[in-house]
């Protein structure tokens, strides 16, 4: 589908992956919308309500009626935020959904130029974390977390995954991102 690089940022929730995202988002020569695409989760995707990284809902609209898939929802999603933000062509979009790295091998057949990075963090800590957040379902109890927690984890232990050059996959544990 697309031949332009995108960074994919990665993990189980409450991993760190909007730090990540934002450390990231200050470089000139990157960007990024502090919203959630989930456009390979597939919930929702074509939802009338839907409104594809904050634009206007006509725009989202109109972008949903033209594509034929996720990956080209993402596309003209970013090309539009581009053009309203007058953000430069040369310019790499960071794309921040955690759960996206349960769908990694669909993400990289549909982006051959995808860079991945997967922030891991101690699972104990994201479930303390995620009890304070009421959109993650999965914290209803530290079991269920953890095999969400685990199945993130081993999802990213794929074959297609460990055949990816280092330039373009990076696994990060969150502790050391924060270390001093």
């Amino acid at each position: 589908c697309c031949s332009k690089p995108i960074i994919f940022v990665v993990g189980p929730p409450r991993s760190g992956t909007t730090l990540m995202q934002t450390v990231l988002a200050r470089h000139s020569k990157l960007f990024s919308v502090q919203l959630e695409s989930g456009v390979f989760t597939l919930s929702d995707l074509f939802a009338p309500a839907r409104a594809h990284l904050g634009l206007p809902q006509s725009v989202s609209d109109r972008i949903v009626e033209e594509s034929r898939s996720a990956a080209e929802i993402l596309v003209k999603s970013i090309e539009e935020v581009r053009r309203l933000e007058g953000i430069s062509e040369d310019a790499i979009f960071i794309e921040k959904t955690p759960s996206h790295c349960l769908h990694i091998k669909r993400i990289l057949r549909s982006f051959p130029e995808a860079r991945i990075i997967e922030i891991v963090r101690d699972g104990r800590d994201g479930y303390v974390s995620s009890r304070r957040h009421p959109n993650i379902p999965q914290n209803r109890s530290a079991e269920d977390f953890a095999r969400y927690w685990k199945r993130c984890i081993l999802s990213m232990e794929h074959p297609v995954i460990k055949r990816l050059h280092q330039r373009r996959y990076l696994r990060l544990r969150y502790e050391d991102f924060c270390a001093d």
